[in-house]
């Protein structure tokens, strides 16, 4: 995301050539073009993209392997995490401690989630931060496309616009890394 790309600038020196920095201000473009043409700015999305973005720098400076950063992680949310999904238990509410199925479900989400998280570590600290923001609109456009093409969601101009906008930030920064 572009928060990711002026991070890597702003934090790690990292340079961008120039059309990786017209990449970085394609996808401003898109968000720009969405925000003015649905009257509303994309805030839950604009808030996940800056908090990513931070996640994404802190990851890159940790020094310790992508193992080790993600146990501590999990080592920082476990107790308090268990906490509520007991009280959850005790108040009625909540899947865990309901039935066996869905109470054995639960140590399965760690592997599920935890996995690509360490993935994600690895090569946060060995590529650029804005060839990672940039890799963050894969999910997004994925998400656009199954609304479209399988839920049969509307897709309005602004939409359209700001996923072509993105996609040719993407390419810009890929043909800007030659």
């Amino acid at each position: 995301n572009v928060t990711s790309g002026l991070l890597g600038v702003v934090l790690f020196g990292e340079a961008l050539r120039g059309l990786q920095a017209v990449a970085i201000g394609l996808a401003a473009l898109a968000v720009a073009c969405l925000t003015w043409g649905l009257g509303v700015a994309p805030v839950v999305a604009l808030a996940l993209a800056v908090s990513f973005a931070c996640y994404s720098a802190t990851k890159k400076r940790i020094a310790a392997s992508a193992m080790i950063s993600v146990l501590v992680e999990v080592l920082i949310i476990a107790t308090p995490m268990a906490a509520v999904l007991v009280w959850l238990a005790v108040q009625g509410q909540g899947w865990f401690g309901r039935d066996v199925y869905h109470t054995a479900l639960l140590p399965l989400a760690g592997p599920l989630s935890g996995g690509p998280l360490m993935l994600f570590s690895y090569g946060a600290q060995r590529i650029k931060l804005a060839t990672s923001g940039l890799t963050q609109y894969l999910n997004p456009t994925l998400q656009f496309l199954s609304a479209w093409l399988i839920l049969h969601e509307a897709v309005t101009l602004w939409h359209a616009l700001a996923l072509g906008l993105i996609w040719a930030a993407i390419a810009c920064y890929a043909l800007g890394r030659r």
